[in-house]
């Protein structure tokens, strides 16, 4: 892991087929809690761009290195843009909203795994992964009223995921929620003690392996389709399950079944994995 960056990507093999692969994208300044700046977004964007062109990544992982998941911006940088002008500041923020849309529409499955604190920004990292598993003493904020700002970029992502109540409460107010509390919001899927993240989230990653590759890409699609048209049926659905029903790997999957074999994608990871 190169810790001269902000940002780490790691790439682990699984059990299986050692050329596919398990993404780790890390944010890595745990001395500033992982709070992130102009450059870590850079940092980020480029990760994700590299993650969704490689053809052999089931899976992504988003994580903090340290204690915390991440303080969200940080404050520094974000004091910065007093001296920036409208223009300056509207760039900055394109480039923000760019970053989280990269993650959002990442084609492979996401999963944020949270400990420590989760602030601001952070917690819209976490609503742009398809799930997340949380340490029950995480503390999450929207944080940002607090400092005069609101958390605009990211609350397309939180609409998404969070109830309306909750997140209208929660961005009024920035009170800080724990792991059960981000689970009643929405905002998360899978609560546990801390201790026991790794192997939550090496379960759920191995959930995952079971499927297949293009049918996760295509319900992802398919999903973000639905939701922007706030799930109204379509010819969009027949025509998904009738491409998937054709494809090479339906095919495989329904051969697998009868023979009652495994599909060749199926895959886990090694015993010895771990996510740090």
């Amino acid at each position: 892991m190169n810790h001269d960056k902000s940002v780490s990507l790691r790439w682990d093999s699984l059990k299986h087929n050692k050329n596919s692969k398990l993404a780790v994208v890390s944010l890595n300044r745990p001395e500033q809690a992982n709070a992130f700046n102009g450059d870590m977004l850079d940092e980020i964007t480029n990760c994700l761009q590299e993650v969704a062109q490689n053809p052999d990544c089931r899976v992504l992982l988003v994580k903090g290195e340290g204690k915390h998941f991440s303080g969200g911006a940080d404050l520094r940088w974000m004091q910065d843009s007093i001296n920036l002008g409208y223009e300056e500041n509207f760039a900055e923020a394109r480039k923000m909203s760019a970053m989280f849309e990269a993650l959002y529409r990442l084609p492979i499955p996401s999963i944020a795994i949270v400990k420590g604190a989760a602030f601001g920004g952070a917690v819209g990292l976490i609503a742009c992964c398809d799930f997340a598993i949380c340490a029950e003493d995480a503390k999450l904020s929207l944080s940002e009223v607090k400092i005069g700002i609101l958390p605009a970029v990211i609350m397309p992502y939180l609409g998404k995921k969070m109830t309306p109540g909750a997140l209208k409460r929660l961005g009024l107010t920035a009170g800080i929620f724990n792991g059960p509390e981000a689970r009643q919001y929405g905002l998360v899927d899978v609560v546990c003690k801390k201790d026991d993240l790794q192997q939550q989230t090496k379960d759920e990653v191995n959930k995952l392996l079971m499927g297949g590759p293009m049918a996760h890409k295509s319900f992802k699609n398919l999903f973000q389709i639905l939701s922007e048209s706030h799930f109204k049926q379509s010819d969009t659905t027949a025509t998904s399950i009738a491409k998937a029903r054709q494809g090479n790997e339906a095919q495989s999957g329904f051969e697998a079944f009868f023979k009652k074999t495994k599909a060749d994608w199926v895959d886990e990871l090694p015993e010895d994995w771990n996510l740090n």
